[in-house]
């Protein structure tokens, strides 16, 4: 079957791989035209069967696998990256390489130790035998090494400043920012001025109104002259209890490019509620109780209050 395949396919040189067009009086003894290396096939198997002193000699060989190197003119383009070495270069280190994973046997091996310690000496010998870069290869991989090392340079510093935006919130010119709502939040309106305003002062009202409570409940056990609110305006002061004090600067910095951080602000919430909570529990007693809550009462609540 081999035979049959062999007779029909153009014979094909084993050392070079060039496909001869014109077919030789012997398919099966031919010498090639390409690198004149004498194919001897078995007329059986069609496998290779001559002792040709190229079999045996990588000197002898050096045409042939250079030749290999060569791309196909038939084949279609592809659209990677050209190399910047030569056939020669190509051919060279295709040959240490493969030398070099053929040098060491099995870690079993009793040879292994010995051919270890010597590899250092056998991969110096190999790469002066066959050169990796030659001399005409030489420029074009140093323009190459330098023009990957700029392109690398260059992605490194605009991942650094795409980076540094980010932290400082400064947008650069001609780059649009992946979050303008964030980087450049718009500025307040007047009415959240307003609003934030009044809020401050009812905060500042209620908490001053309270401690005075305290403190007078404190002195005057059976009548204060300064009572805790109800608790019904202390349940509507939970619209005031939470007002951030640096909003307005916060925002006003924001609005000019620079990135403000408000740092623990979830831990003020928390002990914003517990204080309300204190100031709704105290003036549910005083509302049940009245003259009967002790003045040690009050004074707890104030340590709260105050703390």
């Amino acid at each position: 079957m081999s035979r049959l395949l062999g007779l029909r396919r153009k014979p094909r040189c084993f050392y070079c791989q060039h496909v001869l067009e014109n077919a030789p009086l012997d398919p099966f003894n031919f010498e090639c035209p390409s690198c004149t290396s004498m194919n001897h096939y078995d007329r059986e198997t069609g496998e290779i069967r001559s002792s040709e002193p190229a079999m045996y000699d990588v000197q002898a060989n050096s045409s042939s696998y250079a030749r290999r190197a060569t791309p196909d003119k038939a084949t279609i383009p592809t659209g990677r990256e050209q190399s910047v070495f030569c056939r020669e270069c190509t051919v060279n280190q295709t040959l240490v390489m493969n030398m070099l994973a053929n040098y060491l046997p099995a870690p079993s091996d009793p040879n292994y130790e010995a051919l270890l310690a010597t590899f250092p000496e056998y991969k110096a010998s190999l790469e002066t035998r066959y050169p990796l870069v030659c001399e005409r290869c030489v420029p074009l991989v140093e323009q190459k090494l330098l023009s990957k090392e700029q392109m690398a340079r260059a992605k490194a510093l605009g991942g650094w400043l795409n980076a540094s935006s980010k932290h400082t919130g400064v947008r650069r010119p001609g780059i649009a920012s992946r979050t303008p709502s964030i980087v450049r939040p718009p500025r307040e309106r007047p009415w959240q001025i307003y609003l934030w305003a009044l809020q401050g002062l009812l905060y500042a009202i209620t908490t001053g109104w309270i401690t005075i409570s305290y403190f007078y409940g404190m002195s005057w056990k059976r009548s204060p002259p300064i009572r805790p609110p109800h608790p019904i305006f202390i349940v509507f002061s939970l619209l005031w209890t939470f007002w951030n004090r640096v909003w307005l600067h916060a925002n006003r910095k924001r609005a000019h490019g620079l990135a403000i951080r408000v740092d623990s602000q979830k831990d003020s919430m928390r002990i914003q509620f517990l204080i309300w909570l204190s100031r709704l529990v105290m003036s549910a007693l005083v509302s049940l109780w009245g003259g009967k809550v002790t003045e040690g009462t009050y004074g707890s609540f104030l340590a709260v209050e105050v703390a």
